[in-house]
């Protein structure tokens, strides 16, 4: 049994780009219980979330806000200015206070969109709020840590936990996942160093060009991904495994180099003040990034995003910290602990129904366990995505504006050339039938979805 502390101390912290598969390749999980080890702390990692969308703004606008999974919001980024998020509704309960800082600049593009009294609707309810100016990563990479919004955030909660109150924080990490580009942070690592020899040879980049200019020049990544579109060639089947590599060593450098001391500076400065008992910790991902895998129904690889949720961006780590916290959620029904799939909105849920004892009544019905639903519509993304999968058990229904298609639900992946396996109509599961012959000319479903004309 959780005993919520009389002013709890809750962050939620998303690692942008951040795949199951990238987590579990650099055992993040065992990492992050080994720096909590040393502040006498415990973490139990879940397995199963899948993130409401493939897209950064998407996936958290629906993770905030649970409005927008339903009729007419389910197509916009932008929350309303009334809405509370999540966080905020917790921090309420308490009287405390809510904090954000957030590294991608997205979130600041965001506020373009709509306008609450002069500040964005993503920050419009923080009591103090960061955000990353619109810059390039070499740029970006040039700003100190502790210039950084999760740092200062963290300085300005720590001010307010000091004086025995309760807060609440959203720190986004946009460097440790898997986000593009590749090997800027650090281009001499092992697979770093094979591709740029590789785009050397086949004439991408001059060899007098330094790899670390060579991997932030436009259209480098985009010219050196059409040659993983052959799998005759042994090129392409290199740069398929190097791509996954690379991804795989963002993540082990940039946990180490940035986030794991934003979470001492957490941990350290809650230690002193004698509050660790206070925290619930949650990390996840709000998405991850496909390895050139072949995506569904085009089966044309995509080396960034993949834009169709899929295993390696739907799919996202989730960490709790205390495990005790963690329990009490799934003890509660809000998550599982066998590995079966689950909505990742489900830990909003469960927090907010842990610390404030309900949910608020404008909040849809969550998708049950073993269920979730994840689709992008956002249109400034590539091709207008409109895009989405719906999962039931281990099958999904996949879809662009243009059709769907069938596919195994499979972690862990094993097989990046290959990519999902798509069923057999034979093979199809009643469940996912079901769903698909539901939706009223079901192959544009998520496009209508992301016109907020989808039933619900």
């Amino acid at each position: 049994m959780y005993d919520v502390p009389d002013a709890p101390i809750v962050v939620f912290w998303t690692i942008d780009a951040l795949s199951s598969t990238a987590a579990g390749a650099v055992d993040l999980c065992g990492r992050f219980q080994s720096q909590l080890s040393g502040y006498g702390l415990d973490a139990l990692c879940l397995q199963g979330a899948v993130t409401p969308s493939s897209w950064t703004i998407e996936s958290h606008v629906r993770l905030f806000w649970p409005t927008h999974t339903i009729g007419e919001k389910r197509a916009s980024i932008t929350p309303d200015c009334e809405d509370k998020p999540y966080l905020k509704v917790i921090a309420d309960r308490f009287g405390g206070a809510y904090f954000f800082g957030a590294e991608n600049s997205k979130f600041g593009q965001a506020a373009d969109l709509a306008d609450c009294g002069g500040v964005s609707p993503w920050v419009d309810d923080a009591d103090q709020w960061w955000i990353t100016p619109d810059v390039t990563p070499q740029d970006q990479a040039e700003i100190p840590l502790d210039e950084r919004p999760p740092w200062k955030a963290i300085g300005a909660l720590l001010d307010e936990t000091a004086k025995g109150r309760a807060a609440t924080m959203f720190l986004n990490d946009f460097e440790a996942g898997g986000h593009m580009p590749r090997c800027w942070w650090n281009p001499d690592t092992e697979a770093c160093t094979r591709i740029y020899e590789l785009a050397v040879s086949l004439g991408v980049v001059d060899e007098s060009t330094a790899p670390y200019d060579a991997f932030l020049a436009p259209g480098f990544w985009q010219d050196l991904q059409e040659y993983t579109r052959d799998d005759d060639l042994v090129t392409s089947k290199t740069l398929v495994s190097d791509f996954d590599a690379s991804i795989n060593e963002q993540v082990d450098g940039l946990w180490r180099d940035r986030t794991e001391p934003r979470i001492a500076r957490l941990l350290d400065g809650l230690k002193a003040q004698g509050r660790l008992d206070d925290l619930v910790l949650v990390i996840t991902g709000d998405h991850g990034e496909a390895p050139c895998a072949p995506q569904v129904i085009t089966n044309e690889r995509d080396c960034s995003h993949g834009h169709i949720p899929s295993e390696w961006t739907a799919a996202v780590p989730l960490m709790i910290s205390p495990p005790e916290a963690a329990y009490q959620l799934i003890d509660d029904g809000w998550l599982p602990a066998d590995g079966t799939p689950f909505s990742s909105m489900r830990i909003s849920y469960g927090l907010t129904d842990l610390f404030t004892g309900a949910i608020p009544d404008t909040w849809p019905e969550p998708e049950p366990i073993g269920e979730a639903t994840s689709w992008v519509c956002y249109e400034h993304t590539v091709n207008r995505n409109r895009m989405g999968m719906k999962l039931i058990g281990d099958q999904t229904m996949r879809c662009t504006a243009g059709g769907c298609g069938f596919y195994s639900w499979d972690l862990p992946i094993v097989d990046i050339e290959a990519g999902p396996r798509v069923l057999n109509r034979s093979e199809v599961s009643p469940e996912i039938m079901e769903f698909a012959e539901s939706a009223p000319e079901y192959q544009s479903w998520f496009t209508k979805a992301c016109m907020g004309k989808a039933t619900d």
